[in-house]
């Protein structure tokens, strides 16, 4: 995974005009050009992941199919969408996996947690230690994505 902050940021085409000390939002990153690279921010910094692997996609595909089987009718089951976890916006998120009520649909992505993510991990992402910030509480959705 690879983190920038603002002042790294004008090759992705996110501003880097003396603003580099302040976070950036989900309004920021929404000015990034679609590269097909997957990103999020954590406490204001941007983080880029890589693409993920075959054995990833086939467990995400199962994951799936099990879980739209078994949901109700009222529920849905979507892959990677976006999802805001704080009121500041500087903590965006996108789960392999969410289930959510089909009323809490939103565009271009959630702005309430929930009722279930799901993020594969490979065995190398396991050895990597996941700190939560400052701002997460147990329980929250921002402690249970491990950011």
């Amino acid at each position: 995974m690879t983190v920038l902050n603002r002042g790294q940021n004008g090759c992705h085409g996110l501003p880097a005009d003396g603003i580099a000390d302040q976070p950036l939002t989900v309004d920021d990153l929404r000015t990034l050009s679609d590269d097909g690279g997957r990103y999020e921010l954590v406490d204001g910094r941007l983080e880029m992941s890589r693409a993920p692997v075959t054995t990833h996609s086939l467990i995400e595909s199962r994951l799936m199919f099990q879980l739209g089987r078994l949901a109700p009718d009222e529920h849905a089951v979507l892959r990677g969408l976006g999802i805001d976890l704080n009121a500041d916006r500087t903590h965006h998120r996108i789960p392999d996996l969410s289930v959510i009520r089909a009323d809490d649909l939103e565009h271009p992505g959630l702005t309430r947690p929930p009722l279930l993510a799901v993020e594969v991990v490979s065995p190398r992402a396991c050895s990597e230690t996941i700190t939560p910030s400052a701002s997460s509480t147990p329980g929250s959705a921002s402690s249970l994505t491990g950011s």
